[in-house]
């Protein structure tokens, strides 16, 4: 089976993805019922083509990275004890298909719909599509009939509208405070190292100890002359800085925790963690340059809390039907999926 794939450009969707689909499957592959119900999401039934067709464009995108790393047997490979790949893949196309009709059942909340520029673009694709595919049984395969195609694409979009809808109810305003970032400087010995061949080397227990004991000598050089920036120049060290908060991740958390009760110019003690040695100076109770930056990473999170939040509300006011014997027609393992790809500009 291969693919080819092209964008179609759309308004308000800088980007969308289109993939073509062609191919042989396994003897054990069932014949599916395209109109057959797969799930019920509140009032929409969810028949088998659309469901067929979203997990093999799925698949597609997925299967050829997992055959790298895994072999040609990757869905029956089992992820866990009882878990096979498949199983695990299923669960969560599962999961985000039901999310992507729960988000359009609420399009008119929003007032959100395809524009007639948006419905001419889905349509040429789901052509695109055709011409590169010719055969019904191929077609069948994938569910890939023209019908299909353009009523998942329409799906998509309007999933992909309805995001920029959902995230865009909240405050934009984001203040100093809210985005506050301190900055320290740090010396750090790492107890984890990588070797030239990719793998990793651990440092032995008298090892930790010098490391300790370096450590420690550097602070008591840098405190004495101060700045931890002008003593790594004069003892030849490498030193880092970073803007942070108390949330922040780029280190270990005991050494975030430790900068973030200093006071400036202060020292940490020596700080040993799972992966390093550390010591760390506050240079900055408040970064200016990094605050304003830390802005926009910010609204990002806030919009992503209230659409995570809008769809969890959502589910748990939706109920779900799902016809178990109908999904599990739909065999990952028993329609093979190779992928290529050929990018036209729009």
């Amino acid at each position: 089976m291969k693919f080819m794939k092209k964008t179609v450009a759309l308004l308000l969707v800088a980007v969308m993805a289109m993939t073509v689909f062609v191919g042989c499957a396994k003897d054990k592959e069932e014949t599916l019922d395209p109109t057959e119900v797969v799930m019920v999401v509140g009032e929409t039934e969810v028949t088998m083509n659309i469901a067929n067709f979203f997990v093999r464009y799925n698949q597609s995108l997925m299967e050829s990275m997992y055959s790298q790393y895994i072999g040609e047997d990757v869905w029956i490979t089992e992820v866990e004890k009882g878990v096979t790949y498949e199983d695990n893949l299923k669960e969560s196309l599962l999961e985000e298909l039901q999310k992507m009709y729960i988000i359009t059942n609420h399009v008119a909340d929003y007032k959100v719909a395809l524009t007639d520029e948006e419905v001419k673009a889905i349509e040429a694709a789901a052509d695109s599509f055709i011409a590169e595919n010719k055969g019904d049984d191929v077609q069948a395969k994938v569910s890939g009939d023209k019908d299909t195609v353009v009523e998942y694409l329409k799906l998509y979009t309007l999933n992909e509208k309805m995001g920029e809808a959902m995230r865009a109810d909240v405050d934009t305003v984001v203040t100093d405070e809210q985005a506050a970032q301190k900055r320290m400087r740090y010396f750090e010995i790492k107890k984890i190292a990588e070797t030239d061949d990719g793998s990793t080397m651990e440092m032995s227990d008298e090892e930790v100890k010098a490391a300790q004991k370096e450590a420690k000598e550097f602070l008591k050089g840098a405190k004495a002359n101060g700045s931890m920036e002008a003593y790594s120049t004069e003892a030849e060290k490498e030193t880092k800085t970073l803007a942070f908060d108390a949330g922040s991740t780029t280190l270990d958390e005991e050494v975030i925790k430790a900068a973030d009760k200093l006071k400036v110019n202060e020292f940490s003690d020596v700080i040993e963690t799972e992966n390093g040695i550390y010591v760390v100076q506050l240079e900055s109770e408040f970064d200016a340059e990094a605050t304003e930056s830390n802005k926009g990473t910010v609204l990002t999170e806030r919009q992503e809390a209230r659409y995570e939040e809008l769809v969890e509300k959502w589910t748990e006011e939706t109920k779900i039907t799902l016809h178990e014997k109908a999904w599990g027609k739909i065999s990952i393992q028993g329609l093979k999926v190779n992928y290529t790809e050929e990018k036209t500009e729009e």
